[in-house]
């Protein structure tokens, strides 16, 4: 062994070895997400530049660090992979006294935002933003490799502090490597910003899941331009606890090289989310459904694309996500699925944007074989374009 693979066995040991540090509806704001990416990237541009030499040192530790296998050395996807949008790819469990609440899927980044566990938390979870994010190989912002305190590996993986141990401006991040060059991170910040708390959510997350996502909402063909498509697809993981289903649009699959986001536009139906530090351009109709953006866009094109939500029937998303034998096209969210005079269930067809944002195709909603999820799918047969108008 010569002596740079010795004081890289030597720092991985130190790791290891490193004890543990002791011990009403939670939102899901769209827009919030966002900025949180940005400020993110503040704070880790600022822990970049802090310590001199130190930092120096925990660049080489951080470097060491991406090298590694996993105990049982396989590595997992190869640099530069990413997810599928139409799924959700990871499990996160209830853990730290949170609960997964809402997913976002993402070709590059994937992110589920958490909530109390259970009714009647403790005010200080409540006030606390907490959020799980899962990056693709390759994609880990190049900033948040600059520096990084040392922590107790994650399932046997890799792990460092990008804020912690100690809570900066009641902020802690981890991240850990739960794949070769593929890293994750939980983030808590407010009052229950805790180091254990952060560990017992970050254990919680498993990858693997491969779930399909629905939303109930199509936009009406032609309502996109050309290299616009959908890059995000947004809906509840307990719909109990949240009722925000969206499609993010964009022509660029966040995150940047930065780990901010890109400029985008949000359609979808459910809560309108509380008030924002800087709201963004947002419109809505009494239906519930919305469009919003930032950076804001012409107030016409934001109406337009309001007029071409197309919502359809919520039953059958709740409280699975996967597909049931009924539902039907509605102005508005409805409680249960209709049913025909003989009291079976009913099937419809509506036009939906096809997850590339190129084409359009007719998908059954309900009637389908049990089991079988209703996916944003590439297209299967072409329509025409409705003039009709939404309500």
């Amino acid at each position: 062994m010569d002596t740079e693979e010795y004081e890289g066995a030597r720092l991985l040991a130190a790791l290891r070895e490193t004890p543990p540090v002791g011990p009403d509806e939670p939102g899901v704001y769209v827009a919030r997400a966002i900025r949180d990416g940005r400020r993110t990237v503040r704070a880790r541009r600022a822990l970049a530049v802090v310590g001199g030499a130190v930092a120096v040192a925990m660049i080489a530790l951080v470097t060491v660090v991406l090298a590694a296998p996993s105990r049982d050395g396989r590595f997992g996807p190869a640099v530069g992979g990413g997810f599928d949008v139409r799924e959700r790819v990871f499990r996160v469990g209830s853990a730290g006294g949170y609960t997964p609440v809402s997913y976002e899927t993402g070709r590059y980044r994937q992110r589920v935002t958490l909530g109390p566990e259970k009714p009647g938390a403790a005010p200080e979870l409540a006030a606390t933003r907490a959020t799980v994010t899962m990056y693709a190989a390759g994609r880990f912002p190049a900033t948040a490799s600059a520096a990084g305190a040392g922590a107790p590996s994650v399932r046997e993986r890799p792990a460092v502090w990008l804020i912690g141990p100690t809570p900066v401006d009641g902020r802690l991040e981890l991240a850990w490597q739960w794949a070769r060059d593929a890293w994750a991170v939980v983030s808590l910040t407010g009052p229950a910003a805790d180091a254990e708390r952060v560990r017992h959510i970050a254990e919680s997350v498993l990858p693997g899941a491969r779930v399909p996502v629905r939303v109930p909402l199509t936009l009406a063909p032609g309502a996109l331009p050309n290299g616009e498509r959908v890059v995000a697809v947004i809906a509840p993981m307990a719909p109990d606890k949240s009722s925000l289903y969206a499609l993010r649009f964009g022509t660029t699959d966040p995150p940047n090289a930065e780990g901010g986001d890109p400029a985008s536009f949000v359609v979808g139906v459910g809560a309108t989310p509380g008030a924002h530090d800087v709201r963004p351009d947002r419109i809505s109709r009494a239906d519930g459904a919305f469009a919003e953006s930032e950076p804001g866009i012409e107030t016409n094109r934001l109406r337009a694309l309001l007029a071409a939500i197309r919502l359809t029937d919520t039953a059958s998303l709740q409280p699975t996500l996967l597909p049931s034998d009924g539902a039907s096209t509605a102005a508005a969210p409805t409680t249960s699925a209709p049913t025909s005079a003989s009291g079976s269930p009913t099937s419809t067809t509506d036009t939906a944007v096809d997850l590339e944002g190129a084409a359009t195709s007719t998908r059954t909603a309900g009637g389908g074989t049990p089991g079988t999820a209703d996916t944003f799918g590439p297209p299967t047969t072409s329509t025409s374009a409705s003039t009709e108008s939404p309500r």
